[in-house]
């Protein structure tokens, strides 16, 4: 039993892919570990952001927290405004109101607020950071921003007003406010922090992580980003107790204060893994497209040198087995390469030379068989036309016997038209339109042409004497009549099992096809038979041009007469 042969370039292409496919592993497994270390320095400085941000909140609030104490426990002058007994337009009191003011404005920062109050509305004075409350760093008070203080007002004074000396949560509008309130008797001093603001402003130095401020019960700040991300605030808190948690898209890192209950989320976009890695990626990509380019170039080399006759031969065998006409011989500068070259060119040159002649051969027995078709035809009608152009000359009838021999010349010239040319409908039907203008000349009784023609379709190319055939059967066989004969043509387009087709429709009100003619015609049998030799031939010669991509139906009408139809295709191979 012989082996299977091994294949040269099949055995080169696998060595070539393993050691490609080798190198690109190393590649990659180098690029994942980077992309890993990239990973783990994002989430370290992440971690470090959060405990920075987190320690200056608290520092934050206990600041204003102890401020708040101070004030109430210490301050002179808001001992005096909460003082039931002083005077309400006193000297001192204007001077304790403007007092206050500047000890508010002197405690705030950028993204904090103080409102002093009492519970008989007869002063409330507040200052604002000039971040504080969405403002864009203008120290004027907004409209909005004092409606804001009037509202934090009246839930301070209200029944579900949050505990005094507790950091409690905020929410006016699109707002979220950590407060502090200290009360002394009907008046109150409540420090307030933008946590928004500050989520914006100190904790938005990455472009990949976004930071949510959140307690137990809800998440304060930015929850439209954790929405888009389908973070929830359970994932959230649980990223407290454990380490980072990896999601789809995104890592959580979460830390808490204990001591006010809030916590701040950092949700690390894995974008940003890739944003961090950047140069590193380039310079993997550079590699793996430099590493490919190398084992290319390398294969190519090695085939040019190895491969290259086999798949020169290979190459013009697949030319010779799909037809072509020529090989394409390129410019060699190894001299054995330029004489295989040459050698296979003439192979393929041979090849077309002798399948040439091959076609025209055939293609001559063809044009002699169609041309055999289509000038078979009787003699009887060539004999009634001379013998009515003798009749009418010896008569003296110049002008008709002038006009027939016109017309008797027309139909010769279209009968013997070249048999592989095609002609238009619109030429087929002048011929119709002479032949019928002679059978008058020669019946004595009337006959009637009827045509029904879709007028674009008058340049479609058809075989000559696809129409006129049937008409001089029609005049052959319906001998002279007390009524009047009609033969309709109608030609429109019509789509066939996904197919356009242009449909040709021959009627008569004669005396039809017999049965037995009928089955001839639709079996195709008796091809030379002595009946209706001329639709038996334009048949075959239709089977040639058409390759028998065309369709026909004999039938004969219910109120009697002969019907054809033909369905020629409007593109065909």
């Amino acid at each position: 039993m012989m082996k299977r042969g091994v294949s040269g370039k099949k055995t080169l292409i696998v060595v070539f892919g393993v050691m490609l496919v080798v190198t690109l592993l190393c590649l990659m497994v180098c690029g994942v570990y980077a992309l890993s270390v990239s990973q783990k320095e994002l989430q370290f400085c992440n971690a470090a952001a959060l405990d920075m941000y987190m320690s200056g909140l608290s520092r934050t609030m206990e600041d204003l927290e102890a401020f708040n104490e101070e004030i109430v426990s210490n301050d002179r002058d808001f001992i005096l405004l909460s003082s039931q007994s002083t005077p309400t337009k006193s000297a001192e009191r204007v001077l304790a109101e403007h007092n206050i003011r500047r000890i508010i404005q002197y405690r705030l920062d950028s993204i904090t607020g103080i409102l002093v109050c009492n519970a008989k509305d007869s002063f409330m004075y507040y200052g604002f950071g000039e971040y504080f409350l969405g403002n864009d760093g203008s120290v004027i008070m907004s409209r909005d921003s004092i409606e804001k203080m009037k509202t934090l007002r009246s839930y301070l004074l209200s029944d579900s007003a949050p505990q005094d000396r507790i950091w409690s949560v905020f929410e006016v509008d699109d707002s979220v406010l950590l407060i502090n309130t200290f009360r002394r008797k009907d008046s109150m001093i409540c420090s307030m922090i933008d946590i928004g603001k500050y989520a914006t402003i100190h904790a938005a130095d990455s472009d990949y992580i976004d930071f949510c401020f959140l307690t137990k019960d809800q998440i304060l700040t930015n929850r439209q980003q954790a929405e888009r991300y389908h973070v929830l605030l359970e994932e959230m808190l649980g990223a407290a107790e454990t380490a980072p948690k990896a999601h789809s898209k995104h890592i959580l890192q979460t830390q808490m204060d204990p001591y006010t209950g809030i916590g701040l989320c950092g949700i690390i976009s894995l974008k940003g893994i890739w944003g961090n890695a950047r140069i590193l990626s380039g310079i993997l990509a550079i590699s793996i497209l430099t590493v490919v380019l190398l084992f290319v170039y390398l294969y190519y080399l090695l085939s040019r040198m190895l491969i290259y006759p086999l798949n020169e031969i290979t190459h013009a065998t697949k030319m010779l087995a799909s037809g072509a006409t020529e090989f394409e011989q390129k410019q060699e500068r190894i001299t054995e390469f330029s004489e295989i070259q040459g050698a296979l060119q003439n192979l393929v040159r041979e090849k077309v030379n002798l399948q040439q002649e091959k076609e025209d051969e055939a293609s001559q027995k063809e044009h002699a068989l169609l041309q055999y078709y289509q000038l078979q035809t009787r003699s009887h009608f060539f004999l009634n036309c001379l013998k009515s152009i003798y009749n009418l000359a010896a008569k003296g009838e110049k002008e008709r016997t002038m006009r027939t021999i016109s017309l008797f010349s027309n139909h010769l010239r279209y009968i013997y038209h070249d048999s592989l040319k095609f002609v238009t409908i619109q030429q087929e039907l002048d011929e119709v339109r002479d032949y019928f203008s002679i059978i008058e000349l020669e019946r004595s009784d009337h006959v009637l042409l009827e045509e029904k023609v879709d007028e674009s379709l008058l340049s479609f190319q058809v075989p000559p004497l696809i129409i006129q055939t049937f008409v001089e059967n029609f005049n052959k066989h319906n001998a002279q009549s007390d009524h009047i004969l009609r033969f309709a043509v109608k030609i429109d387009k019509v789509e066939l099992e996904d197919q356009e087709y242009v449909r040709i429709r021959m009627t008569d009100n004669g005396i039809g096809y017999s049965e037995d003619t009928l089955k001839k015609l639709q079996t195709q049998d008796e091809m030379f038979g002595q009946y209706h030799v001329g639709v038996q031939n334009l048949c075959r010669r239709m089977d040639i041009l058409y390759h028998k991509q065309y369709q026909t139906m004999f039938a004969n009408n219910r109120n009697g007469g002969a019907m054809t139809v033909f369905y020629l295709p409007v593109r065909f191979d």
